[in-house]
């Protein structure tokens, strides 16, 4: 927020400002960032960062005081002190026109999302968008579609990396993709000196590294996981039961052996075989740069809304939101209850796409309001028909058409 042309860029005139989330920027006025005449400021602990700049005048004040969650300090100027009526420099004599407000780190975790290390201020919400949150208590990283657009790298090394971490047991949850991103990082998922477990679902690519890596075990506990390549260095790699669908198209290795769990089928290479930590070819004596495991009975109906590929396992709740996406693979029909979809898939002409379909003939029914994520295409049926029965309106493609056929 700026205060051009004003006197004041957050004004209260005989009352109090209590600021009790998210992130404020409050500066370009001709005196204060942010100001309470005859009342007081409340910065809450459910603040992730205010920055306030003055002209002539404090960047913070208030005429019954100034009042910071112990969640929070003050990072610029280093040393500042906050007393009486504002926030004043070391010494506590001269009010300070440029102030910043953040949370307090506490303990730092050897994990990165991005080029963002977790801490006890951020750990909540790691990106500061509510998509990636981490447990301390079970070491445990949530992903809910998160857009990691950089990408961390050590001082020594030009190698890049999606998610980084080091010394630890790590579990990561929930879903990501970033396969129709611009870059790939060298890396995807990155574990050195520990054990690692994925559950959810993931589309994930990578450069000339490991898409998924862990020094330690990795277990793949459930969901659809579509990867690079996979290597554990000294560990054991086990596909556990409640996987639906896992493909690499590079390699799957380990030094410690592969184990499939029952009922799940190594559908490709046919008649392939695991021996020691590799997957070979029916022969027994080629490696298969390409590994498919499956459930007995599970289907993929080239369907996809956001990223995620509509199957047999999600298709009663698509987006695992409470079923508000739906498909019936038997009348081909996807039923929306107003979702919201804030990722993309891309078709074979590599455009995004919130709704696609290929191959087959697609219904859509219900209701769904696209109106805020960037894309090519809202809906793009390729060799097939559509049928639209509700209400919808799709006005965020560019500059391309909002339905294709």
């Amino acid at each position: 927020m700026t205060g051009a042309d004003a006197d004041h860029a957050i004004c209260s005139y005989h009352g109090d400002i209590e600021i009790s989330g998210g992130s404020i920027h409050a500066a370009s006025a001709r005196h204060n960032g942010i100001i309470a005449i005859e009342g007081k400021i409340t910065i809450g602990s459910g603040v992730r960062r205010v920055e306030a700049e003055g002209n002539d005048s404090a960047a913070i004040y208030a005429d019954d005081g100034i009042s910071v969650a112990p969640e929070l300090e003050v990072t610029q100027p280093a040393g500042a002190v906050i007393k009486g009526h504002g926030i004043y420099y070391p010494g506590g004599t001269k009010f300070t026109p440029y102030v910043l407000i953040e949370r307090a780190t506490g303990e730092e975790y050897p994990l990165w999302v991005g080029t963002t290390q977790v801490n006890d201020g951020n750990k909540d919400d790691i990106l500061g968008d509510g998509r990636a949150s981490f447990n301390s208590s079970t070491n445990t990283l949530t992903l809910n579609d998160p857009n990691i657009n950089s990408f961390f790298s050590l001082s020594y090394s030009d190698q890049s990396y999606l998610i980084y971490a080091h010394d630890m047991d790590l579990n990561v949850k929930g879903s990501c993709c970033n396969k129709y991103d611009s870059l790939y990082p060298d890396y995807g998922i990155y574990l050195g000196g520990g054990k690692l477990s994925l559950s959810g679902d993931f589309m994930l690519r990578s450069g000339m590294g490991s898409t998924v890596y862990a020094s330690g075990d990795v277990d793949i506990k459930s969901g659809y996981l579509d990867v690079g390549s996979m290597y554990s260095r000294e560990g054991v790699i086990r596909f556990h039961s409640d996987v639906d669908y896992f493909n690499a198209y590079a390699t799957v290795r380990c030094g410690g052996g592969i184990i499939i769990q029952s009922p799940l089928q190594l559908t490709y290479p046919e008649g392939g075989r695991v021996i020691g930590g590799e997957i070979y070819q029916s022969d027994g004596e080629n490696i298969s740069t390409i590994v498919e495991i499956m459930k007995p009975g599970f289907e993929s109906y080239d369907v996809y809304v956001g990223w995620k590929p509509v199957t047999s396992a999600n298709k009663n709740d698509i987006l695992k939101d409470g079923g508000k996406a739906k498909f019936d693979p038997n009348t081909k029909t996807l039923t929306l209850s107003d979702p919201v979809i804030s990722t993309v898939s891309e078709n074979l002409f590599d455009k995004t796409v919130k709704i696609y379909a290929k191959y087959t003939d697609l219904t859509v029914k219900g209701s769904y309001s696209s109106t805020t994520t960037a894309t090519n295409y809202g809906i793009d049926v390729y060799e097939g028909s559509l049928t639209l029965d509700g209400d919808f309106t799709i006005s965020d493609c560019i500059p391309l058409p909002q339905i294709m056929i």
